[in-house]
């Protein structure tokens, strides 16, 4: 079997088995939300997005947009749950807020439920499976070298896009922060998705301006261990304390979206259920949560200097380090 194909099998064989346990349940949406089935739905939209770049993609568009739908709906679970678990927690919060926003769970939840049943992904037949590893046995696999090369090219681009689309200023919450976490994310999903097929290159010498950045937190975490190269004949490396750094910043990036979401879910709820503006409306939250006026004003401009920071420091265009042969 190609390498490629063996990718997207390691994670497919998990998705499948985590599908029939949430068969079982009376709730699947709700069972995959509680059982990190997540995690496994992202692994193959990174592997999706980066393969409908390299070849076939309309065999592989087909499978990242199913894919994406799952890992969409969970999130969208995950989003609206995290909030309500938070507004428990303060005093103040009015009950129609709370029940917006855990209503929110309950139809994302009966969303996710629809997509399951709708596109095949339920029950013992495994029809969506199916037609996924059909359309990957179809697909025009390459050698390891040049699919090697490929990604690489690809990665790179990814960066180079990513720098060139960030903008200036950052003024909006989703769009901006949100967004570009996601994208500074994947720059981090595509090395354990790719399982093994990335590595680290390890520097002895300092690296200059990344001392900051590698904590204890971020040295620790095992989400910076990627999986072993295997027999992966060649490697994609990748510099190890700026990889590090990276995740630093999607962890700093993240709190400040969560923090951020979290007003402007309360002002989604004030909007639904009381009819203020929205300007009213994040006022409104602001005030509820015992926030200054400028907050999301504050939040942008430190998501902004962190993300710009770390550009202008080079780290992500020195984050490749290059293709060689395996190191045995």
């Amino acid at each position: 079997m190609r390498p490629g194909k063996q990718r997207f099998e390691f994670y497919l064989q998990q998705a499948e088995s985590l599908m029939q346990q949430a068969s079982a349940s009376v709730n699947p949406a709700a069972w995959l939300y509680q059982n990190n089935g997540r995690t496994c739905f992202f692994m193959l939209e990174g592997l999706g997005r980066l393969y409908k770049s390299l070849h076939n993609p309309k065999k592989f568009g087909k499978i990242l947009d199913h894919v994406k739908l799952v890992e969409d709906g969970i999130g969208a679970i995950d989003y609206y749950d995290h909030i309500a678990v938070d507004l428990k927690k303060i005093p103040g919060i009015p009950d129609f807020v709370l029940g917006y926003v855990e209503a929110q769970t309950r139809e994302k939840t009966q969303r996710l439920n629809e997509v399951l049943r709708e596109n095949g992904w339920l029950g013992k037949s495994g029809e969506r499976f199916a037609k996924m590893r059909e359309k990957l046995d179809e697909a025009d696999w390459m050698k390891a070298e040049k699919e090697t090369e490929a990604i690489h090219r690809f990665y790179d681009q990814e960066i180079r896009e990513l720098i060139k689309e960030m903008p200036e200023t950052f003024t909006e919450m989703e769009l901006h922060v949100h967004e570009i976490r996601r994208d500074l994310r994947w720059l981090s999903i595509y090395p354990q998705a790719l399982n093994g097929l990335i590595q680290l290159h390890i520097q002895d010498e300092v690296v200059p301006q990344t001392e900051k950045y590698l904590t204890a937190s971020v040295l620790e975490s095992p989400y910076n261990r990627l999986p072993d190269a295997g027999d992966n004949p060649f490697v994609l490396y990748l510099q190890q304390k700026r990889f590090l750094s990276l995740s630093w910043v999607i962890a700093e990036i993240g709190a400040i979206k969560d923090e951020g979401l979290a007003v402007m879910a309360i002002a989604e709820a004030l909007e639904q259920t009381v009819r203020m503006t929205h300007e009213n409306a994040v006022k409104e939250a602001l005030r509820l949560l015992g926030k200054e006026d400028n907050l999301i004003r504050n939040l942008l401009n430190k998501a902004s200097s962190i993300c710009h920071d770390f550009i202008q420091e080079g780290h992500l265009n020195q984050l490749i380090y290059g293709v060689y042969p395996r190191q045995k």
